[in-house]
């Protein structure tokens, strides 16, 4: 069964600004908004862009306290294979609510193969369309992790067939719990990926 992609458009109503800050608030907070679909796309850092930043403020980005790393991303990749990917937020004191958004590109900006959602983690992690790029995010649904040091979420990226050079951007926020969008712990990261030749 294909995961389901969240289309843009049922989200054009509402400011992105309110949806992003939404998304980072803990369980409670959230019963009295209606923003539950997740933050909006573009807010990963990539090519210049926004990321979490843009909202949460008080802290400078990627401190020395913690750290977004991502495992199973290739150095090479072989076309059409899939490869599993796990994101990791860890900060130290522990984390009290988590988010991120992720996508994999090209140098143009396009979307580079296809990201997919383990069966196990569709609870946790949803896709959103925007112009044609995916963009894996945090349920809001999820509650905040409890006395956790790290948080992680895992994801499938299928390589695509065309050879060339792949960008994967990523943000997340470690929250502190507060109920605003101030005092946040914001960090990026980017990989690179080249063709293996091998196809």
């Amino acid at each position: 069964m294909k995961h389901a992609v969240i289309s843009s458009t049922r989200r054009s109503r509402v400011s992105p600004v309110a949806m992003f800050v939404a998304a980072l608030l803990p369980a409670p907070a959230l019963l009295a908004l209606h923003f539950r679909d997740g933050p909006p796309a573009q807010v990963t850092g990539g090519f210049g862009g926004d990321s979490c930043i843009a909202c949460h403020s008080g802290n400078a980005p990627n401190d020395d306290a913690g750290q977004l790393m991502l495992r199973g991303f290739p150095e090479r990749y072989t076309p059409g294979t899939t490869y599993d990917l796990e994101l990791t937020l860890s900060r130290q004191p522990a984390i009290t609510a988590a988010g991120f958004q992720l996508a994999v590109r090209l140098a143009d900006s396009t979307q580079a193969g296809t990201i997919s959602v383990p069966a196990d983690d569709r609870a946790r992690v949803a896709l959103v369309d925007e112009r044609g790029v995916q963009y894996a995010h945090h349920q809001l649904a999820e509650p905040a992790p409890s006395a956790s040091e790290s948080v992680r979420w895992k994801l499938s990226w299928t390589a695509p067939q065309a050879a060339g050079e792949i960008f994967v951007h990523a943000a997340a926020v470690a929250g502190n719990g507060d109920e605003s969008q101030t005092g946040d712990f914001v960090y990026t990261l980017e990989k690179t990926a080249e063709y293996s030749g091998v196809d």
